[in-house]
């Protein structure tokens, strides 16, 4: 298992198992709790360009999992998945991604003026087009922060289902990359000479792809939102009661 964040910090972790191949894809998963600790695990930090360790890659030799562990029914692992996951999207929606530092009662201008900071400190402050920059800056937190609390409202007051969540989630994506885009142009060469793996604009320029995958991809989030919330047709694929052992991989595949 490769990527799990903060993998290195955790005693326990999910596992969500395939237990039926028999079955439809997402009837036949089991969801367990794995001891990172037991005989077998391997926990490796995987070091990046820019110097943190946050992910991790696991690696579990001949590693048994006893049913004592398990979560939920046998075979009955997607529907806590679904728990899980309703829960990450609600905790998107809530704003934590674009709020994180932030007091509710603080005015948009108050947690942006380190936009100002920055500008200051490159001496580009007085410059026209820097100036816009710093107003796109602040429309973008300003709007993110509006949206996040107004789908938070709504699952609080049962207006919308946990799957809203996806509308903040793939609003963040698009507003975290272009908001990257804009602090890099403002600070040009200054985005990526930083070798502090802590400073927000060094890690920003690097991270920027990962805004598209966190939480869940941008098109998954697409996807949920268009079948979801605007009622559109689902993706063409197999029939929904297809066993999984007789779904078309890669292994079976027939090349021409």
């Amino acid at each position: 298992k490769v990527w799990t964040t903060g993998g290195h910090h955790c005693d326990m972790g999910l596992c969500l198992a395939r237990t039926d191949p028999t079955v439809r894809k997402h009837a036949g998963l089991t969801m367990f709790l794995v001891n990172f600790h037991q005989p077998g695990m391997t926990i490796n930090p995987i070091k990046l360009v820019m110097g943190g360790s946050e992910f991790c890659q696991e690696f579990l030799d001949d590693v048994v999992v006893p049913d004592a562990d398990r979560l939920g029914e046998v075979n009955g692992g997607w529907k806590v998945a679904q728990t899980q996951l309703a829960s990450e999207r609600k905790g998107m929606a809530r704003g934590w991604h674009v709020g994180m530092h932030r007091a509710e009662t603080s005015p948009y201008i108050e947690p942006n003026a380190r936009y100002g900071k920055i500008a200051r400190e490159l001496g580009t402050d007085k410059d026209p087009y820097t100036r816009a920059l710093i107003g796109e800056l602040i429309v973008y937190d300003a709007v993110s922060d509006l949206i996040g609390k107004r789908i938070n409202t709504g699952l609080r007051s049962g207006k919308f289902h946990g799957e809203a969540g996806a509308i903040s989630s793939l609003m963040s994506s698009v507003f975290d990359i272009d908001r990257t885009k804009l602090v890099s142009a403002m600070c040009g060469p200054e985005a990526i000479a930083s070798v502090d793996e802590q400073s927000a604009n060094g890690s920003g320029m690097s991270r920027v792809s990962t805004h598209r995958i966190g939480g869940g991809t941008l098109e998954t989030q697409m996807n949920l939102v268009a079948e979801r919330h605007l009622g559109l047709p689902r993706e063409l694929g197999p029939a929904p009661d297809t066993p999984f052992n007789q779904l078309r991989s890669n292994k079976t595949a027939k090349i021409a």
